[in-house]
Protein backbone atom coordinates (compact mmCIF):
# COMPACT_ATOMS: atom_id res chain seq x y z
CA UNK A 1 0.00 0.00 0.00
CA UNK A 2 1.24 3.51 -0.83
CA UNK A 3 2.95 5.42 2.02
CA UNK A 4 0.07 8.08 2.15
CA UNK A 5 -2.56 5.71 2.68
CA UNK A 6 -0.62 4.70 6.24
CA UNK A 7 -0.46 8.35 6.76
CA UNK A 8 -3.68 9.55 6.61
CA UNK A 9 -5.83 6.57 8.48
CA UNK A 10 -5.08 8.06 12.18
CA UNK A 11 -7.02 11.65 10.78
CA UNK A 12 -9.60 10.08 9.25
CA UNK A 13 -10.34 7.58 12.27
CA UNK A 14 -10.02 10.99 13.98
CA UNK A 15 -12.24 12.53 12.07
CA UNK A 16 -14.51 9.60 11.73
CA UNK A 17 -14.64 9.07 16.25
CA UNK A 18 -15.76 12.98 16.35
CA UNK A 19 -18.40 13.14 13.75
CA UNK A 20 -19.90 9.82 15.56
CA UNK A 21 -19.58 11.73 18.82
CA UNK A 22 -20.49 15.05 17.36
CA UNK A 23 -23.92 12.49 16.30
CA UNK A 24 -24.74 11.17 19.13
CA UNK A 25 -24.47 14.34 21.70
CA UNK A 26 -27.02 16.09 19.52
CA UNK A 27 -29.53 13.07 19.69
CA UNK A 28 -28.93 12.78 23.37
CA UNK A 29 -29.54 16.98 23.54
CA UNK A 30 -32.44 16.73 21.26
CA UNK A 31 -34.06 13.73 23.43
CA UNK A 32 -33.06 15.47 26.51
CA UNK A 33 -34.40 18.68 25.34
CA UNK A 34 -37.83 17.17 24.75
CA UNK A 35 -37.97 15.39 28.20
CA UNK A 36 -36.85 18.88 29.76
CA UNK A 37 -39.96 20.77 27.69
CA UNK A 38 -42.63 17.95 28.71
CA UNK A 39 -41.55 18.77 32.51
CA UNK A 40 -41.08 22.20 32.17
CA UNK A 41 -45.44 21.86 30.76
CA UNK A 42 -45.84 19.59 33.72
CA UNK A 43 -44.77 21.94 36.15
CA UNK A 44 -46.23 24.84 34.75
CA UNK A 45 -49.73 22.66 34.93
CA UNK A 46 -49.05 21.77 38.56
CA UNK A 47 -48.23 25.72 39.22
CA UNK A 48 -51.91 26.56 37.86
CA UNK A 49 -53.38 23.96 40.29
CA UNK A 50 -51.30 25.90 43.21
CA UNK A 51 -52.92 28.94 42.06
CA UNK A 52 -56.61 27.84 41.49
CA UNK A 53 -56.29 26.28 45.21
CA UNK A 54 -54.87 29.82 46.40
CA UNK A 55 -57.77 31.05 44.62
CA UNK A 56 -60.02 28.83 46.18
CA UNK A 57 -59.13 29.54 49.35
CA UNK A 58 -59.34 33.59 48.74
CA UNK A 59 -62.86 32.80 47.60
CA UNK A 60 -63.86 30.50 50.42
CA UNK A 61 -62.31 33.10 53.12
CA UNK A 62 -64.80 36.30 50.87
CA UNK A 63 -67.41 33.70 51.44
CA UNK A 64 -66.96 33.62 55.62
CA UNK A 65 -67.16 37.23 55.17
CA UNK A 66 -62.59 37.75 56.23
CA UNK A 67 -61.11 40.56 56.33
CA UNK A 68 -58.10 38.57 54.84
CA UNK A 69 -56.55 37.38 51.93
CA UNK A 70 -53.89 35.84 50.86
CA UNK A 71 -51.16 36.88 48.34
CA UNK A 72 -51.36 35.60 44.77
CA UNK A 73 -47.89 35.76 44.12
CA UNK A 74 -46.26 32.80 45.69
CA UNK A 75 -47.43 30.01 43.18
CA UNK A 76 -46.05 31.48 40.05
CA UNK A 77 -42.19 31.17 40.68
CA UNK A 78 -41.62 28.62 38.57
CA UNK A 79 -43.09 30.43 35.83
CA UNK A 80 -41.02 33.40 36.61
CA UNK A 81 -37.90 31.32 36.95
CA UNK A 82 -38.07 30.03 33.40
CA UNK A 83 -39.61 32.79 31.52
CA UNK A 84 -36.16 32.26 29.10
CA UNK A 85 -37.55 28.51 28.32
CA UNK A 86 -41.43 29.11 27.84
CA UNK A 87 -40.56 29.60 24.14
CA UNK A 88 -39.77 25.89 24.55
CA UNK A 89 -42.98 24.63 25.40
CA UNK A 90 -46.72 24.58 23.40
CA UNK A 91 -47.18 28.03 21.69
CA UNK A 92 -50.76 28.22 23.22
CA UNK A 93 -50.05 26.97 27.00
CA UNK A 94 -47.43 29.78 26.17
CA UNK A 95 -50.34 32.72 25.55
CA UNK A 96 -52.45 31.55 28.09
CA UNK A 97 -49.82 30.92 30.74
CA UNK A 98 -48.84 34.98 29.57
CA UNK A 99 -52.45 36.15 30.09
CA UNK A 100 -53.18 34.17 33.45
CA UNK A 101 -49.97 35.85 34.94
CA UNK A 102 -50.94 39.14 33.73
CA UNK A 103 -54.44 39.02 35.32
CA UNK A 104 -52.78 37.64 38.50
CA UNK A 105 -50.23 40.90 38.65
CA UNK A 106 -53.55 43.11 37.81
CA UNK A 107 -55.35 41.31 40.50
CA UNK A 108 -52.68 41.67 43.41
CA UNK A 109 -52.14 45.21 41.98
CA UNK A 110 -55.41 45.80 42.72
CA UNK A 111 -55.30 44.25 46.51
CA UNK A 112 -52.41 45.60 47.39
CA UNK A 113 -53.71 49.13 46.93
CA UNK A 114 -57.09 48.58 48.81
CA UNK A 115 -55.29 46.23 51.39
CA UNK A 116 -52.83 46.93 54.63
CA UNK A 117 -50.07 44.37 53.24
CA UNK A 118 -48.57 42.03 56.32
CA UNK A 119 -45.57 39.54 55.17
CA UNK A 120 -44.63 36.80 57.08
CA UNK A 121 -41.48 35.09 56.04
CA UNK A 122 -42.55 33.34 52.23
CA UNK A 123 -46.29 34.33 52.55
CA UNK A 124 -48.11 37.66 51.93
CA UNK A 125 -51.35 38.49 53.37
CA UNK A 126 -53.90 41.16 52.84
CA UNK A 127 -55.74 42.59 55.70
CA UNK A 128 -58.92 44.97 54.68
CA UNK A 129 -60.62 47.79 56.64
CA UNK A 130 -63.42 47.41 54.53
CA UNK A 131 -63.80 44.21 51.90
CA UNK A 132 -64.95 46.01 48.69
CA UNK A 133 -68.04 43.44 47.06
CA UNK A 134 -66.86 43.35 43.42
CA UNK A 135 -63.43 41.35 44.51
CA UNK A 136 -65.74 38.12 45.08
CA UNK A 137 -67.16 38.00 41.38
CA UNK A 138 -63.54 39.08 39.87
CA UNK A 139 -62.03 36.65 41.88
CA UNK A 140 -64.16 33.35 40.79
CA UNK A 141 -64.16 34.49 37.61
CA UNK A 142 -60.67 34.36 37.39
CA UNK A 143 -60.92 30.96 39.01
CA UNK A 144 -62.72 29.77 36.51
CA UNK A 145 -60.32 30.73 33.38
CA UNK A 146 -57.51 29.22 35.80
CA UNK A 147 -59.26 26.06 35.84
CA UNK A 148 -60.28 25.75 32.25
CA UNK A 149 -56.58 26.04 31.23
CA UNK A 150 -55.34 23.51 33.54
CA UNK A 151 -58.66 21.29 31.98
CA UNK A 152 -57.15 21.90 28.32
CA UNK A 153 -53.97 21.30 28.95
CA UNK A 154 -54.19 18.51 31.45
CA UNK A 155 -54.93 16.47 28.57
CA UNK A 156 -52.52 17.50 26.32
CA UNK A 157 -49.77 17.11 29.06
CA UNK A 158 -49.11 13.51 29.86
CA UNK A 159 -49.18 12.74 33.64
CA UNK A 160 -45.13 11.98 34.80
CA UNK A 161 -44.27 8.13 34.16
CA UNK A 162 -42.30 6.26 36.76
CA UNK A 163 -39.51 3.82 36.24
CA UNK A 164 -41.15 1.65 39.38
CA UNK A 165 -44.85 0.84 40.76
CA UNK A 166 -45.71 2.97 42.89
CA UNK A 167 -45.58 1.95 46.72
CA UNK A 168 -42.62 -0.36 45.25
CA UNK A 169 -39.70 -0.30 47.93
CA UNK A 170 -36.10 -0.38 46.49
CA UNK A 171 -32.86 -1.20 48.36
CA UNK A 172 -28.86 -0.12 47.64
CA UNK A 173 -28.26 -3.44 49.73
CA UNK A 174 -28.61 -6.48 47.41
CA UNK A 175 -31.74 -8.67 48.55
CA UNK A 176 -30.74 -12.54 49.04
CA UNK A 177 -33.19 -14.95 47.82
CA UNK A 178 -34.44 -17.27 50.09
Amino acid sequence: MPQWFHEMITPVMMLCVFMLNARVSYRRLDIRTAQETERLQQVLIEELRALSELYAANIDLLDRHEQILMAPRAPMVVYRANIARLHSIDPDLVADLIAIHNKNEQIEMLLSAKAKTVRGGSATVFLFDAMDPKLHPMLEDFAEEITRCIEKYSTKVAPPEFDEQPGTVTSLVPQVAT
